[in-house]
């Protein structure tokens, strides 16, 4: 006889006791038959949704080759199947597409695939994120109107890790200028232009900090907003809050989703003094 954890049938004899013995035989199948598969699977799919799924190393290598040897609508629709069985928004960004953006650029470094492979996967990527974006909800919006700056120090061309934190700023509520191949002079003359609450800088390259330290300096200097706060990320700085203080920074961010987090913090702790 069919059961379910501690489900016992003969609660199905109490209840069909004073029936005929034909009559409570029917209803006895009836339960096992019918009513208990579905408790099983109602079950099953409260286990699914209460526990959210996870992105294997496998999911990653599939994507990777989606995105390099297959198309846009193939890439997309390996994501929508990772969204229907319950991997959360923040993972697919997270654990695939900024995983993935890096093992194909280490791919390039290695010689493994072309400029051109990786330009046509850039573009891939960044066709799921949108998707991902409007498919799924975000953050709701309680920036208050902030505005934000993103761009990048020492010219640097390694921008996804940006474009997902332009992202989580948008999802955030922010008002968000992203200028991911603007100079340091561009971006000075953008804060000297408009009064942004927060300027986001990130750096995978391997730069003095003496270089990034006048960077972060100009832009202050520049600004028509003397309370400007600026955080920074990316591998330059890894997860070392004091590199980030010493160049200049308010901040570290090591994360997409964590840098409106900071950002708003930084900010509600600057009009607090105010």
């Amino acid at each position: 006889m069919t059961t379910l954890d501690e489900y016992d049938m003969r609660g199905a004899h109490d209840v069909v006791g004073d029936l005929s013995a034909d009559r409570a035989r029917q209803v006895e199948r009836f339960v096992e038959g019918e009513i208990v598969p579905r408790m099983m699977l109602a079950k099953q799919r409260f286990a699914a949704a209460a526990i959210p799924a996870e992105i294997s190393s496998v999911d990653v290598a599939l994507f990777e080759e989606s995105v390099l040897w297959l198309s846009a609508a193939e890439a997309d629709a390996f994501v929508l199947k990772l969204i229907g069985r319950g991997v959360p928004r923040d993972a697919v960004l997270t654990d695939l597409l900024a995983v993935a953006a890096r093992n194909i650029g280490a791919r390039w470094e290695a010689d493994l695939v072309t400029f051109v492979d990786v330009s046509v996967a850039m573009t891939r990527i960044h066709h799921v994120l949108r998707t991902a974006t409007r498919m799924t909800p975000g953050w709701p919006a309680g920036a208050g109107g902030r505005s934000v700056l993103l761009g990048v120090l020492c010219e640097d061309t390694h921008i996804f890790g940006l474009a997902l934190v332009a992202d989580a700023f948008r999802n955030a509520g922010w008002r968000v200028s992203y200028r991911p191949d603007a100079s340091a002079a561009d971006l000075a003359k953008e804060t000297r232009r408009k009064p942004y609450d927060a300027v986001g800088l990130s750096a995978s390259c391997d730069q003095p900090t003496k270089r990034v330290s006048e960077e972060i300096a100009a832009l202050r200097r520049t600004s028509v907003n003397q309370d400007l706060k600026v955080f920074v990320g990316g591998r330059l700085f890894g997860d070392d809050e004091e590199l980030a203080f010493s160049v200049g920074a308010d901040g570290l961010s090591s994360d997409a989703f964590g840098a409106p987090v900071l950002a708003d913090r930084l900010v509600a702790a600057q009009a607090a003094l105010c």
